[in-house]
């Protein structure tokens, strides 16, 4: 049997002005469907109000650090200032604790926008050359120029 509404409202004994603490309230991951979190976190700007060196990146911050935020909501945007004789930097910090840092000094407000674009983009995994990674000899490994089979051929091979 179903229960009425005023038996839920009676089970039910929060009033309506009720306050919940930041701290109490938790949120975790569910892998699945439309489960999604952006790897990137957290960026941070340190930058010199004075400094030459520091010119693009401070353009940039007048100019879209806004609308970056507004277009990247689960990140956290930081904006330090620097002692004078550091470079501007931005730092990524990513979910899988990985970061990454890279200096600005005297790029432009447009090459500061691709750089934070590709902060953003990154997954924060180590970058693996495929190049350079060594075949390992064996008889389950595969070989440096692939493996033949008659088996997948167009026509099967008479012998």
């Amino acid at each position: 049997m179903r229960p009425s509404c005023s038996a839920f409202t009676k089970l039910v004994s929060i009033a309506p002005p009720f306050y919940v603490s930041p701290s109490s309230v938790k949120s975790f991951a569910v892998p699945g469907f439309n489960h999604f979190s952006i790897p990137c976190r957290k960026l941070v700007f340190q930058y010199n109000q004075v400094a030459v060196s520091h010119e693009g990146l401070r353009e940039y911050l007048r100019t879209s650090v806004i609308k970056l935020a507004k277009d990247n909501p689960h990140t956290e945007i930081v904006v330090r200032s620097a002692e004078s004789m550091r470079t501007p930097t931005v730092s990524a910090f990513y979910t899988n604790g990985r970061w990454k840092s890279v200096s600005l000094a005297l790029r432009r407000p447009d090459t500061v926008a691709r750089r934070v674009a590709k902060f953003l983009d990154a997954s924060g995994e180590k970058i693996v050359h495929l190049k350079r990674t060594p075949i390992v000899p064996g008889p389950l490994s595969e070989s440096a120029r692939g493996m033949w089979s008659g088996l997948h051929l167009p026509q099967p091979v008479n012998l």
